[in-house]
């Protein structure tokens, strides 16, 4: 990866961080699985996997718990991404069934597509 995106990506995670410990100290669910999702994709694309995974199960353990479906529906989409470049396909198909059931559940359409 070209140095300058990088550099971009670490001011983004400083200021997603920050994001997240406002949402926590003002207990908002819902802006605190946002950034763990921001952190999560961010750290997909900087190629950091595993970290990646664990913020979306993070993500994923919140919109369980506040009953955003399209927020579960999309936390299981990026985990599936994250674990099949991890090289675990298995987990990767069930959380990307995950996502399609939760998808056509809630009319999302667009996501329904192959």
């Amino acid at each position: 990866m070209e140095k300058w995106k990088v550099k971009r990506y670490d001011y983004e995670l400083i200021s997603i961080q920050k994001a997240l410990s406002i949402a926590k100290h003002f207990g908002d669910k819902v802006d605190e699985g946002v950034a763990l999702a921001n952190l999560g994709n961010a750290h997909y694309f900087l190629g950091d996997l595993k970290q990646s995974i664990e913020y979306h199960r993070k993500r994923l353990c919140i919109a369980k718990e506040i009953g955003d479906r399209r927020g579960k529906g999309r936390s299981y989409c990026m985990l599936g991404c994250a674990l099949d470049r991890l090289g675990d396909s298995q987990e990767a198909i069930e959380c990307h069934k995950q996502d399609l059931a939760i998808a056509i559940e809630i009319g999302d359409l667009v996501r329904e597509l192959p």
